[in-house]
Order: structure tokens, then sequence, then C-alpha cells
């Protein structure tokens, strides 16, 4: 659902690379792979809604306001902490403090209405409910609002006597702080015809939190609201409809078997992979290559993290190298290449990190945002992995 500021485009390869573009995220070519969620995920559809797809079921995601391609979504798993996220009408879970709640349409979530809250009385008016978070971890507060009467709406998030504030002016696509507390990110990100992702990232302090939702910052004041979303992370991510209480979407980890890229070479290869980190990582070993057989010893691990480093296990002995940096919210473009004793990387076409290590033994699998065991997360659009059946130059890596 966010979206970072853009692809930095196709690269060009060495005369006669016979580069292969084995994924392409924004004409769905995914070819014969593995893509495992284990729950509905949601994701925008050509007429601008976003729909449910269905459990391991790959998202092609979508411009929201041009709604052309951009890359294959791929999520850590999340849990919405507010029941009846996208039923803001549902008085057994919302608590209503002076405001009404009436439905106006439908909205941007298949199958669910637009909610227009509005205020009765010119103070305290709002709806709100209570979660539970974890002292010292980082939360994300957001809505999708569409314009009413008023310059809102109001998020504020109480915790162990803090107060996260912010008024979000969808007229003029700005914000504005109202509490004591500082967020360590703000959202306002544009879907449209008036239309906006407004919310926040804060860090708990306590176990207890109220989550208040206020139509505006000035009475009169309505707002039109699709869905309410409390999540614990450090960013925000695509949205989860919940019932009867929280909900979960589960992590996407997409695998690709080796043996289904032509060409492949075992000895020696360059992969190059595009994607846009709307994100962050909050586990290392987003990518890695490894022989499915003995995961735990004979695996590259590629680690795209702000001190990033090129990660290579043999034997299960680590080595580390500096391979640029990759900063979250922007395109990043890497390039590993491979071969016995020799093993090199570049980020972002930085310098190139080498390795002199030993290959992984017989590596038949290449898996996305999640180490074998599956505990390493990156959140980011996916737009294409090419590979190239030999060893590019270390010289030349960075070119590509």
């Amino acid at each position: 659902m966010l979206r970072s500021p853009g692809y930095v485009g196709r690269f060009n390869r060495p005369r006669g690379s016979n580069k292969n573009i084995i994924l392409d995220g924004t004409t769905s070519k995914i070819g014969n792979f593995s893509l495992i969620r284990n729950s509905t995920g949601l994701v925008l559809n050509s007429p601008g809604i976003y729909y449910s797809n269905a459990i391991n079921t790959p998202r092609f995601d979508k411009s929201p306001i041009s709604l052309a391609p951009t890359g294959l979504l791929l999520e850590e798993g999340r849990v919405n902490k507010l029941a009846k996220s996208a039923d803001l009408n549902d008085t057994a879970y919302w608590s209503y403090v002076t405001v009404s709640v009436t439905a106006n349409g439908a909205g941007k979530i298949d199958g669910k209405l637009r909610w227009l809250v509005a205020q009765l009385s010119s103070t305290a008016n709002r709806l709100e409910q209570v979660v539970t978070t974890t002292a010292g971890t980082k939360q994300v507060f957001w809505c999708i609002a569409y314009p009413g009467t008023s310059v809102g709406p109001n998020l504020r998030i109480d915790n162990n006597g803090q107060v996260w504030q912010y008024n979000f002016d969808l007229t003029a696509g700005t914000y504005a702080k109202f509490g004591t507390a500082t967020a360590d990110k703000v959202y306002m990100v544009p879907l449209g015809d008036g239309v906006y992702i407004c919310g926040y990232v804060y860090t708990a302090t306590g176990t207890s939190t109220i989550a208040r939702l206020y139509p505006g910052s000035t009475y009169p004041s309505n707002v039109n609201i699709d869905i309410a979303q409390h999540e614990e992370g450090a960013f925000l991510t695509s949205g989860i409809v919940t019932g009867a209480g929280q909900g979960t979407r589960d992590n996407d980890t997409l695998t690709i078997p080796l043996a289904n890229i032509p060409l492949f070479n075992n000895a020696e290869g360059t992969f190059v992979f595009d994607f846009d980190y709307i994100g962050g990582i909050n586990a290392q070993r987003a990518i890695t290559l490894y022989n499915s057989a003995d995961a735990n010893n004979n695996v590259i691990y590629i680690e795209p993290l702000a001190s990033s480093n090129l990660v290579s296990i043999s034997a299960g002995v680590l080595s580390t190298a500096a391979a640029g940096s990759a900063v979250a919210g922007t395109s990043i473009h890497m390039a590993l290449s491979y071969k016995d004793g020799d093993i090199s990387c570049s980020i972002n076409k930085g310098t190139v990190a080498t390795l002199a290590s030993s290959l992984p033994v017989n590596m038949d699998t290449l898996k996305f945002f999640s180490t074998p065991s599956g505990t390493g997360r990156i959140t980011g659009l996916l737009k294409a992995v090419e590979y190239i059946p030999y060893k590019i130059p270390n010289s030349a890596l960075n070119g590509l």
C-alpha cells in the first residue's frame, strides 16, 4: 500500500552477457516458482480497490494514482490489533465519545463500506479502542481517510502517560503535530482523489494503549474512513481486515528452485535484483542462496541493511564484507556474482565487496525475504530478478 520514490530503471548489461529475466514483477512474470503466505493479503487491483488476494497467491501491486504495475509485493507478517478494523459502526468493539458513524457508500476495501465519522459536540469527540503494546517496541497507527468537512482526520495515541497526536489536512496534503510526544515517522500517502493513508510510527513505553480517531481538530468536523490499523513494527504495511478480534497477515516468502532457471550454473554466475524497499528489515539475511538439504551450513546471504554486508556461511564459518548501503523508502539495485573462492556483491552500484570463500555445495534454492529457517524479513516491491550464467568480473560488477 505504500510507495517508495520510484523504480531506478533498467541497467545496461555487458554485450553478450546472456542475461535472463527470470522474474518481472511489473508484468506478473513469475514462472514456475513458489510463493507462500498462509493467509489472505490485500492488494490494489485495476479499478483502484484493495481486494483480498487468496492464500499463497502472489500480490502484483499497482500504483494507486496511475494504476501502473509496480512490482511483486513481499511483506513481513503483521497483526492488526484493532477489532472490526473496517467496520467502524460496530459499537461492541469501537467506543464512541460524542460522535456518530454512518455508512457513506462503498470504500476502497473490497466488499466494505466507507464510514462517515461526525462530531456531535465541540469536545471529546472520537471513536477508540484499547490495544496491548510492549514497552520499547515500535508501533504504527494509521487509517485510510477521505475528505469530509474537516481538516482531518486527527489520530491520537495515549500510552503510559504520553500522547502522540497528529492532524492530517486532506485538502492541503499536510499534517501538524498536536500531541506532546514526537512520532518516529509520519505517513501521508496519496491514493488519488483526495484520499490518503494517514498515520505514524511511535515507540511504546507501556503496555496499555488507547488508539483514538477524531474526525478533525475543529468543530463541527466529519471525515470518511475506510479502515483503521494498529500494528507492531517500524513501518506500516498493507491493510488487514479484522473481525471480532485481532487479525493476522502472514509473511510472504518467495522461493525459486534454481533448477527452474534456464542455463543456471552452480559453479559460477551472476544475479541482479531490483526492488523498491518500502519498509525496513526486522531481521537479517533477506535474500539467500542455499542447498536445501543443508540449509544451516551452505548458504550465501545478502543483507541490504544500513551497514550492508554480504554474508557467506560455508561449513559453519561466518565471513562478512561491506557492500554499500541501502536506505528504507528508496529503490535498491543489487548485483551478486559467485565462483568458488570468489563471492562478490555490490549494492546501488557501490563499492564491490569480496569474499575469498568457498561456495555452498550444490546450491538449489533462491529464497527472498527469509532465511531457510524463516527468520529474516524485508518488505518491498520486487521489480526484477535477472541471471547471467557466469561470473561478471569484480571490476565490472558495480557497472551492471
